[in-house]
């Protein structure tokens, strides 16, 4: 059976966002080409491809990258925690294609090369290590293949929901279930920079919402490679009564690893 084409999530899974849709790939990429606006996403994405490989290979200077970190140490108070800013934020398709030059003169323009740390990826103080910047993608599966997880829906017992991770450099980290009832640890896997979807063995990870389970929230947990707790559920928790708003966000109350969330709501 043919699932029908989403604009929504072919342009999340063109963009990195969603996972690539496993068994149904053909159907995708025929529902991509049959639609004008996912064509010229795929064509303006891929011409950004090949810009970017004719590029020449630029480093930033160790000194400037010194300097830039002692001042961003500097900044941070005794007491400060970690400022923690969104890593998710959507580009209109007309912006990705009007911006093209534009962005292109700038990458030229300025040094390439990793960017300084921001505040939000620095350890408590006294360690020396440098958290990975991560995100967590989430993908769902009520029976007709996978689409993007949307955060305002509420899933039927019986949906599969399937996780991408991207991380900026390789760590280990841990994907945590935590409802009001407590914290599971759902898998634990060592990943390398980029986009990668949790597995199974060599299939992806889906966990299936069971008859009569609550909202939780999905917390992937990422630390340099080595450093991860023994049990990186430990700790973590959420107020039944907020766990469905802003207020019951668990990432905001871990301050010595690196924490991206998604709350997942399910059909009473």
């Amino acid at each position: 059976m043919t699932r029908p084409h989403d604009c929504a999530y072919a342009e999340a899974v063109l963009l990195g966002e969603s996972p690539v849709p496993v068994g149904v790939l053909t159907d995708f990429e025929a529902g991509v080409s049959s639609c004008d606006a996912c064509t010229d996403l795929a064509a303006a994405l891929a011409e950004i491809d090949v810009l970017a490989a004719d590029l020449p290979d630029l480093e930033v200077p160790a000194e400037l990258s010194k300097r830039t970190l002692e001042a961003v140490l500097a900044e941070m108070a005794p007491s400060a925690a970690p400022v923690r800013r969104s890593t998710h934020q959507k580009w209109p398709f007309a912006m990705i294609v009007g911006g093209l030059a534009a962005a292109m003169a700038l990458v030229v323009a300025w040094p390439g090369g990793p960017s300084p740390a921001p505040p939000d990826r620095l350890v408590a103080r006294g360690s020396g290590d440098i958290l990975p910047t991560v995100a967590l993608k989430v993908a769902v599966d009520e029976g007709t293949g996978l689409e993007r997880h949307r955060r305002d829906a509420a899933y039927p017992s019986g949906t599969k929901v399937q996780f991408r991770v991207a991380l900026d450099r390789p760590a280990d980290v841990a994907l945590v279930r935590v409802d009001g009832s407590g914290a599971e640890v759902v898998t634990t896997a060592t990943l390398t920079a980029g986009d990668s979807n949790l597995q199974m063995g060599a299939q992806p990870l889906a966990w299936q919402v069971e008859p009569g389970e609550s909202d939780a929230r999905f917390v992937l947990l990422a630390a340099p490679s080595g450093t991860l707790p023994e049990d990186p559920a430990s700790g973590l928790s959420v107020d039944p009564a907020t766990l469905s708003e802003p207020a019951g966000s668990v990432c905001a109350r871990v301050g010595h690893l690196a924490c991206d969330e998604r709350l997942l709501r399910v059909q009473p």
